[in-house]
Parts: structure tokens; C-alpha cells; sequence
């Protein structure tokens, strides 16, 4: 009787330790999870760095405009003042 009693303490000590492990793993995994929810998602990554190259060739696009634009304007004031040197 005396060595059932000590087998069933030691098998509830044992269940015990193991409850805590298990909680203390849970506990662990439960903010793993939450970590990862609040991290950005690899679609949403991919996304960004599509949205960053499409603004990086729009503003590309709108430095030679702005270029072509003030060569024109150049040309334009050289034309005015050779017309009005030649006309005084």
C-alpha cells in the first residue's frame, strides 16, 4: 500500500511539472503569435516596394519633363532677346 502511495505522489508531482511546462510553452507560443500578427505580412511587403518603384519612375518621368520643359523656356528667352537686340 505505502509504495502505491508514493507511486501515485510521485505521478502527481510528475503530472504537475509537466501542467507547468505545458503552460509555460503555451504561455511562450501565445506571444509568438501575437508578435507575429502585428508584423507586416510579405504581401503587403511586396506591395510597398511595387508602390516605392512605380513613384520612383513617376518622379523620374517628372524631372525630364520639367527639363524639357526648361530647355524650351531657354530657348524661348534666347529667341526674345535675339529679337529684341536685333530690333533696337
Amino acid at each position: 500500500r505505502k509504495a502505491m502511495l508514493k507511486k501515485s505522489e510521485a505521478d502527481t508531482s510528475k503530472v504537475v511539472e509537466e501542467k507547468e511546462a505545458a503552460r509555460k510553452d503555451h504561455k511562450k507560443l501565445k506571444v509568438q503569435s501575437r508578435i507575429s500578427n502585428e508584423m507586416p505580412q510579405v504581401v503587403d511587403y511586396v506591395q510597398q516596394t511595387a508602390d516605392q518603384y512605380e513613384l520612383e519612375a513617376l518622379v523620374r518621368n517628372w524631372r525630364r519633363k520639367v527639363d524639357i520643359a526648361e530647355l524650351a523656356a531657354k530657348r524661348i528667352r534666347t529667341k526674345l532677346r535675339a529679337q529684341g537686340l536685333s530690333e533696337t
